[in-house]
């Protein structure tokens, strides 16, 4: 279930991207490349789940093509906005690409650089495999304590 009654529009996925809360984790699935409409309703995600819990984790899921065509210069810069103003409220952040070959550990290494560049205030991680990356989610993550189903529940839903 979401964070708040008023998350219950952003949940439905969407063609471009798939947005759901559970509890105090915002889960983003970009399905075709990142849109501006997308980060709209990730703010909007972000906003009401920490009007509800002091903190909160971040998942992102990168589906192959939009990780391919790479994001707009917009969207990049808005989601680092995003995150820089509400750094101090994030418990983890994860990134999950997990196509298989040199291809995807090119990008992986490629997305953990601009994570070490950014000086973020929280611990953040790219992993290629889904249950690897939410096990690292879930020992960050504060309270309320989700559990490994909670996220992997989250995780299909994010990616139907």
């Amino acid at each position: 279930m979401g964070a708040a009654l008023k998350l219950a529009e952003v949940m439905a996925p969407g063609r471009d991207f798939s947005l759901d809360v559970v509890q105090n984790l915002v889960g983003l699935c970009w399905k075709q490349v990142p849109t501006m409409t997308g980060v709209r309703q990730l703010e909007r995600a972000f906003r009401e789940t920490l009007e509800v819990y002091p903190s909160i984790g971040f998942l992102t899921i990168l589906e192959d093509p939009p990780a391919r065509a790479g994001a707009p210069a917009n969207v990049r810069s808005s989601v680092a906005n995003l995150l820089q103003h509400h750094g101090d409220r994030i418990d983890a952040a994860l990134i999950i690409y997990d196509g298989g070959g040199i291809r995807s550990a090119i990008v992986r290494s490629v997305i953990t650089g601009i994570n070490l560049l950014s000086g973020a205030r929280f611990p953040n991680q790219v992993f290629g495999d889904p249950r690897l990356g939410m096990k690292w989610l879930v020992e960050q993550l504060g309270s309320p304590k989700l559990t490994e189903s909670d996220v992997l529940a989250l995780i299909a839903r994010l990616r139907n």
